[in-house]
C-alpha cells in the first residue's frame, strides 16, 4: 500500500510547541475530554468500546489515518491501542489518561508528524514557512 502524505503549513513558533492528544488523533482527543465517560453498557459506551476494539478506528488507528499497520509496525503502538481499551472498559478515567501521556510521548519520540523539515517556497505576504510532509504511515 502506497503511504499516505498529506501537507500543512507551520511557522517556527508552531514547529517547536510539543504535540498533544489533538494533534495526533482529535476525534478521540475531542471525545476524551469529557468530563465524563459514557455510561457502560449506553449506545454510546458501546459505540466507543467497539471502536477502541477495532485497530483501524481506535486512538492510535485514528493517528495512523484510520489504518490498522502499526500492529505489525509498532509493537509499542499496538500494546498501546489494546491498553486504551482495557481502561475504557474498566471505566478509569485515570488510566485512559496515564494512556493519553505514554502515547503521546511515545508517538513524539517515535511517530513524529514533522518529519520532512525542508521548506519549499514563499507563501503570501512573502513570508516564508515551512511546508511539512506529515507521514501518515512510518517505513520503519
Amino acid at each position: 500500500m502506497p503511504m499516505k502524505t498529506q501537507y500543512i503549513c507551520v511557522n517556527e513558533e508552531e514547529k517547536q510547541k510539543p504535540l498533544n492528544l489533538y494533534d495526533i488523533a482529535p476525534r478521540w482527543a475531542k471525545r476524551l475530554e469529557r468530563n465524563k465517560l459514557p455510561f457502560p453498557l449506553s449506545l454510546t459506551w458501546l459505540k466507543w468500546y467497539f471502536e477502541l476494539d477495532s485497530p483501524s478506528k481506535c486512538i492510535v488507528g485514528e493517528a495512523y489515518g484510520y489504518s490498522a499497520l502499526y500492529e505489525k509496525k509498532c509493537k509499542e503502538c499496538d500494546k498501546l491501542g489494546w491498553q486504551f481499551g482495557h481502561s475504557f472498559l474498566m471505566h478509569s478515567r485515570l488510566s485512559l489518561q496515564r494512556d493519553v501521556k505514554i502515547f503521546v510521548e511515545h508517538w513524539t519520540e517515535r511517530h513524529n508528524r514533522y518529519t520532512d523539515r525542508q521548506g519549499i517556497g514563499d507563501v503570501a505576504g512573502n513570508q516564508r514557512v515551512g511546508t511539512w510532509a506529515i507521514n501518515q504511515f512510518e517505513n520503519k
